[in-house]
């Protein structure tokens, strides 16, 4: 039973199917609007809370808890919503991938982790996306995903391979990892990613580059495009302690891609 501001009804109380309904009337016989809903559904860890696995939708039990996380981001419905991941670490061996109009929240990256034993998180070909308040750390082996194969592994991979992409934010993740790069983002030949953006984004005692935009073996007359791409109070903390080290910095923005209209605020590299 839903409840919202209703003149026409006793204690401001609908009914299930006034609130289930695409529209129904707010001020009077004719007056009405349209509500949007955006559905919500929750995950708890296997080491959570018997008070936080008390009100998830999906229970992890600590073995590929990937498989429980994409079975919420593929339930979420085709106008958005929200899969909320609460306290705990989330153990991972295979890909986890949001829909278009999709938001994966964690609690805060000092409460909420994500351990990858093989392949990372992966936004590829969608758009209008939102990650927040999660932690990854973990040995990311395998990224078949990317052009390059399993050669470039990487925790968080944004990927343009078929499809332009637009509106990405991406708040309070911290990862350390030992991946060959941590935040990475792959425009493909021919594609677009516009409007990006890492607030308050870390990259703490990993391998490879802290930040890069990445698409090897090409030139950048022949890659993809990244527009409009922000940086807002991001770390990158002793990044490129690996074996190419020599060749990891902790912002690289334009590794092989074309890139336009990039801003840095309040961003602070060293040990890298």
């Amino acid at each position: 039973m839903g409840k919202i501001r209703h003149p026409d009804v006793v204690n401001d109380r609908v009914t299930e199917d006034e609130w289930e309904a695409d529209s129904f009337h707010l001020i009077g016989d004719t007056a009405s609007q349209n509500i949007v809903r955006t559905a919500t559904l929750v995950v708890a860890a296997n080491d959570a809370s018997t008070a936080s696995k008390v009100q998830a939708d999906y229970v992890c039990d600590g073995v590929e808890d990937d498989v429980q996380i994409q079975l919420a981001l593929d339930a979420l419905p085709s106008g958005g919503g929200t899969v909320q991941l609460l306290e705990g670490t989330y153990e991972t061996s295979g890909f986890i991938k949001p829909p278009s109009y999709s938001t994966l929240k964690g609690q805060g990256s000092n409460s909420t982790i994500i351990n990858l034993a093989s392949h990372g998180l992966v936004v590829s070909d969608v758009s209008h996306v939102r990650v927040e308040g999660i932690k990854i750390t973990g040995s990311p082996s395998d990224n078949e995903v990317t052009p390059e194969g399993a050669t470039n592994q990487q925790a968080l991979l944004v990927y343009a391979k078929d499809a332009d992409m637009e509106d990405l934010y991406f708040k309070d993740i911290l990862i350390t990892t030992d991946s060959l790069h941590t935040f990475r983002v792959c425009p493909d030949t021919g594609t677009t990613i516009d409007g990006i953006t890492f607030d308050y984004c870390r990259a703490v005692d990993c391998v490879g580059s802290g930040f890069i935009n990445y698409r090897p073996g090409q030139v950048v007359s022949n890659t993809g495009v990244i527009k409009h791409q922000r940086f807002i109070n991001c770390i990158a903390d002793t990044c490129g302690d690996g074996i190419l080290n020599i060749w990891c910095v902790g912002f690289d923005v334009n590794e092989a891609t074309f890139t336009e209209d990039v801003l840095f605020s309040g961003c602070t590299a060293y040990n890298s």
